[in-house]
């Protein structure tokens, strides 16, 4: 069955400026449009991308979810919007996370911090109680948002008898599902194509500090002599720095810094 499905970007952007919560949103878009769906996004700035069944405005996103069935939220979702959708009979899915990798942003740290994450945790709590359904990226993911689901009193006999593993309320949609990226890859210039080993790979520090130091050393090590060289860019603090070293010599992944980055990679053991 196709459906008209609305994608509230809130503050994130969905055109050649995308970053991280965009292109998911833009992954997720072609998809559900590829399935045959009708996809709006409702984005804060105007967007040159284009794909078969899907709508970018920048039009008041009231007027999006005022034409769809469907709504996909994110981690600041307008919470008069969601309030909306609710009361007219638009069904919610979020596509969000309990916030913890919010506690690493600078924001937190000023005088207004505790407040700035006392919303961010609210508009978390809504969406627990108003959405239908909720897309989550890991296992991880996946187990902590039904244990809030639990705390949120979202969760009943009810919902067991319809199915005791809980797919009608959460699904798992990891990152990187779509076959879109891998067919861009393919049109590249063939002279940007690069040789195994032969390119740096930049890196900002990998995933948050509550999950793992650095998956990135271990599919290095995996990856044996024909991995990239990877820099580091960014300056860690003394703790994560020496948990990535440490990792980093358990897995026998050289490293050496110099400068403001530090280098890593495959071969003759470990420096400092």
């Amino acid at each position: 069955m196709s459906r008209r499905i609305g994608i509230l970007a809130g503050p994130y952007r969905v055109d050649d400026q995308l970053g991280g919560i965009g292109l998911r949103l833009w992954e997720i878009a072609q998809v559900l449009a590829d399935a045959g769906h009708r996809v709006t996004i409702a984005a804060p700035h105007p967007s040159p991308f284009t794909h078969p069944g899907i709508r970018i405005t920048t039009a008041p996103a009231r007027k999006v979810v005022d034409t769809c069935e469907v709504v996909l939220t994110t981690d600041l979702p307008d919470t008069t919007l969601l309030l909306h959708a609710h009361r007219t009979g638009v069904r919610i899915v979020a596509e969000n996370a309990p916030p913890v990798e919010h506690l690493h942003y600078t924001t937190l740290t000023g005088d207004d911090g505790a407040e700035l994450y006392r919303d961010t945790v609210a508009r978390w709590r809504l969406q627990l109680l108003l959405a239908d359904h909720l897309l989550v990226r890991s296992e991880a993911e996946h187990a902590s948002v039904l244990g809030a689901l639990v705390t949120a009193g979202r969760m009943s006999v009810a919902h067991h008898q319809t199915d005791p593993g809980l797919a009608h309320l959460v699904s798992l949609v990891p990152l990187g599902f779509t076959r879109h990226a891998a067919a861009t890859a393919a049109t590249a210039d063939a002279a940007a194509v690069v040789t195994e080993g032969a390119c740096d790979l930049l890196w900002n520090g990998g995933v948050w500090d509550y999950c793992h130091p650095a998956p990135v050393l271990t599919a290095l090590a995996r990856l044996g002599p024909g991995a990239p060289v990877l820099r580091l860019m960014y300056a860690p603090s003394p703790g994560r720095r020496r948990a990535l070293e440490e990792q980093a010599g358990r897995l026998g992944v050289a490293t050496c810094c110099g400068g403001r980055t530090n280098r890593w990679g495959t071969g003759s053991g470990t420096g400092g």
